[in-house]
């Protein structure tokens, strides 16, 4: 009798073991496929490409590099749906004004756990050399003239996240790792350049939520060429929406 029990204990064992021991394999299998198609882009050869070519900040923003779901987001700005953004970035044409300017990028690295994803950092820099609009082509009037002056940024974070077709998807950017770096008062990204310029002021106004929210108005309800700061919850793309809460408007 007790060997007959142990025939059954270990037919069942068998049963459940059995089963599971190829399932391992299987498991591991599908992981390995779905991080060989994520890695059949090279993040880091694509965000250098993006940054040299299309960001819409060191040079013309470039659309077909952009996901139709692409969001933008940066600690002030954002998030920003693909046409927001490019038509934030046309407006304020810094590289017009700053012809020179440039990422210094360094530190490229694919992030273990996201294998779509680069992380980078900057050390920007640029001099003012030529008259810019950041305001949009029906304010020509307050284009500022330049002063000749070189912009060194702090160190800045950001990630660029792409599709397994290659495109941009997610990009963060403009984080300052350390304020008291550079000669713009330990301000980033646009802002940096706002003070370069001898206008500290906006730089001030641009994070003041109150400005940015009638900015955000002014383009809904009176003039959509005007650059937003964010986009309307609505019109962002629906994975977006699922990982953040709607901004404030």
């Amino acid at each position: 009798m007790l060997l007959a029990c142990t025939h059954v204990a270990i037919s069942i064992v068998a049963g459940f073991s059995t089963p599971a021991a190829s399932y391992v394999p299987r498991l591991q299998a599908s992981r390995a496929t779905v991080r060989a198609q994520a890695t059949a882009v090279d993040v880091v050869a694509a965000t250098q490409d993006f940054l040299k070519t299309a960001t819409g900040y060191y040079s013309p923003v470039d659309a077909a590099k952009l996901d139709d779901d692409f969001v933008f987001r940066a600690p002030t700005i954002g998030p920003l749906n693909k046409k927001d953004y490019i038509n934030t970035m046309t407006t304020l044409e810094t590289y017009v004004g700053y012809p020179d300017i440039t990422p210094n990028a360094f530190g490229f690295t694919q992030d273990p756990d996201e294998p779509l994803k680069c992380i980078f950092w900057t050390r920007a820099t640029g001099t003012f050399t030529q008259p810019w609009n950041p305001y949009g082509k029906k304010l020509e009037a307050l284009r500022i003239q330049p002063n000749g002056q070189t912009a060194k940024l702090p160190t800045e974070c950001y990630s660029m996240t792409f599709t397994r077709e290659g495109k941009l998807r997610y990009l963060t950017a403009g984080f300052v790792v350390s304020k008291v770096e550079g000669n713009t008062g330990g301000f980033g990204a646009v802002l940096a350049l706002f003070v370069n310029a001898g206008l500290p002021q906006l730089a001030q106004i641009a994070l003041d939520t109150n400005v940015r929210a009638v900015g955000t108005w002014i383009a809904n309800n009176v003039d959509s060429s005007v650059a937003k700061t964010v986009s309307n919850p609505e019109d962002l793309p629906a994975w977006y929406r699922a990982v953040e809460p709607p901004p404030e408007q």
